[in-house]
């Protein structure tokens, strides 16, 4: 099975797609959790100041009068209140755990664990909490508790503003995630090109083409390595210079040796044919040999005149060429004092040898 490919663009975008859901996911997990909080405090502290309210109004009632017909008083003000009806329920119990009078039957008539800390008394059972809130506060009169009070509300409206965030928060998403996607493939298929474009005048650098040069703009990272990639080639470009320059002087060195080289041969052809008109019959061998290794020098000289990879010249001490050399004869005739070119026969082959007169006072002998 091939293996799938993808583009950067798309990397980019399942990259960008994966950071916004998992970002978002936390937001909306830290706001709900914030929101829940703060209106759990909120309506928390709101029941806590209204039980504080009637728990001070019962007092002044349980002091003119028997506490249950108190209890019944304010329970009924309190359901005919248009603001609390149906949604908050004052119960009132005694300190024996018994219900004194409630706003609401359907609440139940254990108290909740609030309004069980305030009362003295064991009691069977508390009541559901998992879908109202309570608080109590105890009603004393001359000092001494003589009931305790519990307000409560349904956790209702909580769970729907929870809801209503959530989905709030869900489109939120959705539009985060629409936007996401197009945003990173846009950026993507924008930062796709110019690194191709990169690519293209690497590949094009790479091919030989010195003087391509990529252009330094964009992210501060692609236009460092554009920077980087320029200098390359003004650094490669400088470099094939300095080895052109070499490779001139080379040749041009080769053609002046072998000018220089030319000079002497021509003498040597000329020194040659005198000699030639002179040799003996022993000789002439010996001078045809010699005519053939200056034709070899002859050639040898016009490749190096030539570009190309010319063989190169091993440079040979003379005086260890002629050992074991005969000198067979001289410009001068003869091999001894005065000359100044003889021929020397090698074995193999012939050699050319151009010395000076000693010196009187050190007595050398210079030799090529």
């Amino acid at each position: 099975m091939p293996r799938l490919r993808l583009t950067f663009a798309w990397r980019l975008a399942l990259t960008s797609l994966l950071v916004t859901v998992l970002g978002m996911l936390l937001l909306a997990t830290a706001l709900l959790l914030l929101v829940g909080r703060y209106e759990a405090e909120r309506r928390t502290s709101e029941l806590l100041a209204d039980a504080e309210v009637e728990a001070a109004y019962l007092s002044e009632l349980a002091a003119l009068s028997d506490l249950h017909a108190a209890a019944g008083v304010l329970v009924e003000r309190f359901a005919s209140s248009s603001v609390r009806a149906g949604d908050q329920v004052i119960r009132i119990f005694g300190l024996g755990g018994e219900l004194i009078a409630s706003s609401s039957p359907s609440v139940g008539y254990f108290p909740s664990r609030a309004a069980a800390a305030l009362i003295p008394s064991p009691l069977p059972a508390l009541a559901d909490e998992e879908r109202r809130r309570y608080v109590a506060q105890p009603v004393t009169l001359g000092g001494n508790t003589i009931a305790v009070i519990e307000l409560s509300h349904s956790r209702g409206e909580e769970r729907e503003l929870l809801a209503l965030i959530g989905r709030v928060l869900a489109r939120a998403t959705l539009l985060a995630l629409v936007a996401t996607l197009i945003g990173s493939v846009v950026l993507g298929r924008l930062t796709g090109r110019r690194v191709e474009g990169l690519r293209r005048v690497a590949e094009g650098i790479a091919g030989g083409d010195l003087g391509l040069r990529a252009r330094e703009s964009g992210a501060y990272e692609l236009a460092q390595l554009a920077r980087s990639l320029n200098t390359m080639a003004d650094q490669l470009q400088e470099r094939l210079q300095q080895l052109q320059a070499a490779a001139e002087r080379e040749r041009r060195f080769y053609r002046d040796v072998a000018h220089e080289l030319r000079t002497p041969l021509t003498a040597l052809q000329g020194y040659l044919e005198q000699i030639e008109d002179t040799a003996s019959a022993e000789q002439q061998s010996v001078v045809e040999s010699f005519k053939g290794e200056l034709e070899r020098l002859s050639r040898l000289a016009g490749e190096l005149s030539h570009p190309g990879a010319p063989t190169p010249l091993a440079r040979v001490p003379v005086e260890s060429r002629r050992a074991g050399c005969r000198c067979l004869c001289s410009a001068s005739g003869s091999c001894g004092a005065g000359w100044d070119f003889a021929l020397y026969f090698c074995g193999g082959g012939c050699s050319a040898g151009h010395r000076r007169p000693r010196s009187a006072e050190t007595g050398a002998v210079e030799s090529s």
